[in-house]
């Protein structure tokens, strides 16, 4: 059977209501925006925001969750800020109309989102139904981020390349900033090494020192969630790029495990330097949804940022 992979996204906004009313309370328009998924078929809770912000994990295996987000601040009248934060969704679904539909709902309600580089989205993903990666997996996954970090810090849109909220691996990692320039002028085998070596708490250390970072290990570790998060996207505006993200995010992670895990050396060397190639140039041409790693010469490095 074909791998297939379980995924979430976070979408950062700030929005305009259609219909704003006196007093605007927020909590009023995640509500319209619940019901708005509803009347589409999509379960979905929202924040009533009575009690302190928080995350509601939760909720996330029972429909979209509509509320807060701590990060965004307090934007300019009738400005709402707002986190959407889908169901546990899976790549052998029909998760693009899924996408399609949010947007919809959400155009029923509010204007398109402001542009704003507060705003990111963020895709959680991890392997088929188990809820949680392997050893091996993470160990190749956290590799093919390092090994990949320059070429993909290259595509992030530029209000993200940096941003507090997603910094490089290697810059946020106290571990990797004392080592990595060593590792790569001088022996990329020894850090392959020393990572094949690591439990999935030291994988965690390793990548990063806090969850302010663009490849986000700390839910693979002994506890949480289970995810890898990627935090690169800017803030979504319309369903196209939305899943066009999604799909990216993906495909990278498949090709990571492909990649790296490869026993047979020359032939990994030569697929890491076709690889790197891809990124480089022709990562432009994004893989549509459901069609991993396909390219399309229409698809340019635009319909991401």
């Amino acid at each position: 059977m074909a791998p297939f992979y379980s995924f979430g996204i976070e979408l950062e906004m700030i929005v305009d209501p259609h219909k704003v009313r006196s007093p605007l309370k927020r909590a009023l328009y995640y509500e319209k925006l619940a019901k708005s998924l509803r009347a589409r078929g999509l379960k979905a809770q929202f924040d009533d925001c009575t009690g302190d912000y928080r995350k509601h994990a939760e909720q996330y295996d029972k429909g979209w969750w509509i509320g807060r987000d701590g990060s965004l601040g307090d934007p300019g009248h009738p400005g709402i800020p707002l986190e959407a934060v889908s169901p546990i969704l899976t790549t052998k679904d029909d998760w693009e109309l899924q996408m399609e539909s949010f947007w919809e709902a959400q155009l029923a309600v509010f204007h398109m989102p402001r542009k704003s580089g507060l705003c990111g989205t963020h895709v959680h993903v991890t392997y088929q139904n188990s809820k949680r990666w392997t050893t091996a997996q993470l160990r190749n996954i956290a590799l093919g981020v390092l090994y990949f970090e320059n070429q993909i810090q290259e595509m992030l849109p530029a209000a993200r390349r940096n941003a507090s909220y997603c910094q490089r691996n290697t810059k946020n990692s106290q571990w990797l900033r004392s080592k990595i320039a060593r590792y790569r002028r001088d022996n990329w085998q020894e850090l392959r090494t020393v990572v094949a070596q690591a439990d999935r708490a030291q994988v965690v250390s390793i990548m990063q020192s806090d969850r302010k970072v663009l490849w986000n290990f700390e839910n693979a570790g002994t506890s949480g969630s289970g995810t890898v998060e990627f935090r690169g996207g800017r803030g979504m505006r319309g369903p196209i790029r939305t899943k066009r993200w999604i799909a990216f995010t993906i495909s990278i992670i498949e090709m990571f495990l492909r990649l790296v895990s490869m026993t047979n050396e020359r032939r990994r060397t030569l697929l890491l330097t076709q690889a790197r190639i891809w990124l480089e140039r022709d990562a432009f041409h994004l893989c549509r949804p459901r069609k991993l790693f396909t390219k399309t010469s229409s698809d340019t490095l635009e319909t991401l940022r």
